[in-house]
Parts: C-alpha cells; sequence; structure tokens
C-alpha cells in the first residue's frame, strides 16, 4: 500500500489487483494488468465487490463492528488510536451464535489500531477502511486483530514496516490502454474465462 497527502494506491499482489483514487477525489479505479481489465466508479460510491465473498469466507461483517477508542497504542513505531468492540457486542454475538443467526468465525471481540500519523484526507483512509473491510474512521488503518465467536483468533489487516517513498502525480493515475469492465467483479477475470467458474475474492483467483 502506497499513500501520500493527495493519493492512495494499494495492491494486491497475488492477483494482481490495484485500487487506487487521489485528488480531486471524483472517481476510484480498480484495475489488473495480468487481465488488461479496469474498471472505475465515483468514489463516493466505492464499495468493496468483493464483500460478499469475504463475509462467507470470514465469517462476518468486520466492517460493521461498532467501535470505541480505549487510548493510544504504539505499531511500527507509529502513535495509533485503539478501537474495541462497543460494550455489550461480544455478549450479543455469542447470544446470535448460540442461536445460529451467525457464522462460527464471527467477530466477538477486535483490536483495531488507526492512525492520524499520516496528515492525509480522510477520504484516504476510508477507503482504504472499505478495501481491508474494516469498520471506517477518519483515520488510517493499520493493524486489525479479533477473536472470533469461536473463541479463535484471527487477523483481518496486518502492517509490518512503514517506509518513506517520493512519488510522482502519475503514480495514483491508471495506465493506459487498459479494457473497461462492467464491474468491480469482473475486473480479476480473464477475458478467455468464464465468470460463473472463477471465485473471485482478492488473492483467492484463478490467475497465475
Amino acid at each position: 500500500m502506497e499513500l501520500c497527502k493527495t493519493g492512495v494506491r494499494m495492491t494486491v499482489s497475488k492477483s494482481g489487483l490495484v485500487i487506487l483514487a487521489a485528488a480531486p477525489w471524483r472517481d476510484a479505479y480498480m484495475y489488473c494488468l495480468k487481465t488488461h481489465n479496469i474498471f472505475k466508479m465515483p468514489l463516493e460510491k466505492y464499495a468493496n465487490p468483493y464483500m460478499r465473498t469475504m463475509v462467507m469466507f470470514d465469517g462476518g461483517a468486520l466492517a460493521e463492528t461498532e467501535t470505541v477508542e480505549r487510548g493510544k497504542e504504539t505499531s511500527v513505531g507509529i502513535e495509533c488510536k485503539l478501537l474495541t468492540e462497543k460494550p455489550g457486542f461480544a455478549k450479543r454475538q455469542l447470544e446470535k451464535r448460540r442461536q445460529g443467526q451467525i457464522a462460527p468465525r464471527s467477530p466477538m471481540t477486535i483490536q483495531y489500531l488507526v492512525t492520524d500519523h499520516f496528515k492525509v484526507d480522510p477520504r484516504i483512509s476510508h477507503i482504504m477502511a472499505k478495501v481491508y473491510a474494516v469498520p471506517v474512521t477518519d483515520s488510517v488503518p493499520l493493524q486489525f486483530n479479533y477473536t472470533n465467536v469461536s473463541r479463535e483468533k484471527d487477523k483481518q489487516l496486518s502492517t509490518t514496516a512503514v517506509k518513506p517513498a517520493k512519488f510522482k502525480a502519475s503514480d495514483f493515475q491508471p495506465p493506459a490502454g487498459l479494457k473497461t469492465v462492467k464491474d468491480g467483479m469482473a475486473v480479476l477475470v480473464p477475458e478467455d474465462s468464464d465468470p460463473g467458474l472463477d471465485l473471485m475474492m482478492m488473492g483467492r483467483t484463478k490467475l497465475k
């Protein structure tokens, strides 16, 4: 993931999927150089097209967890705000699981670290949270760990290092020559593939 005050670019290395947005913050792009496909959408309407699949695998919509700030912590050398689930959430989740209303991997407790260190536009934080399927805040998400209702520990987002870098404006613009597709789900589908046979979740595709 690369960000500056006026843009953000996130790359899923396994699939080649790239999501980017930049000032003047009108549009967001999803593209893949392996399939040469691109999808453009209004930034304000951006939603993770793989959310349903992620919920199916991860057992619950982590992004919908209501949070409360609990203090400060340091992660990768950066001061962060620690967010956890709101009081009573764990008890309600366990009861829902007992009644069979939610999956075994649904969240029970969370530890979510976000930071204001980078002084970036809040829209960068918003799209990052949507891509990573974690709760949206005005701060940049760095870490998201949780314990599910089966009392197993899991990790949704992990930042292991932060390094300074220099960027050009063109680094936050999509490359030319890509084929426009009708929706975000089609970005990872090669032209000769049957979309009905491909599992189109970030990092879980048939692309080699």
